[in-house]
């Protein structure tokens, strides 16, 4: 798949993730918040499943995902989207560069490779 050789940054998965930064809200817009569940993580982008497929996510729409517990949001752009199932869709996403991005990837240098 092409997305998956545009990610040069090493992912990490969900179980590696502490878990405060499993679970977390997504937007796309000004009043639609929407819960979302960790696929896997990197210092460059994200991906995770949202049962929220009522709303069409188009590739290179911009997106804003909130970690509550850490008070980080970060912006990015979507790359891919595909349906799982009836109930859910993943999402993957680029970061843009910022000072609360910077804070991910030191969690992420944080996590042991093994």
């Amino acid at each position: 798949k092409m997305s998956d050789e545009l990610r040069t940054e090493r992912r990490v998965s969900v179980e590696m993730v502490p878990e405060d930064l499993r679970e977390f809200n997504f937007s796309a817009g000004f009043f639609h918040e929407k819960s979302a569940e960790l696929a896997n993580l990197s210092k460059g982008g994200i991906s995770f499943v949202t049962s929220d497929v009522d709303n069409h996510y188009d590739v290179g729409q911009k997106l804003k995902v909130m970690f509550f517990s850490r008070k980080i949001k970060l912006s990015g752009k979507v790359v891919y989207v595909h349906r799982i199932s009836e109930e859910k869709i993943k999402i993957g996403m680029y970061f843009s560069p910022s000072a609360e991005l910077d804070e991910i990837k030191e969690i992420i240098d944080g996590i042991s490779n093994d």
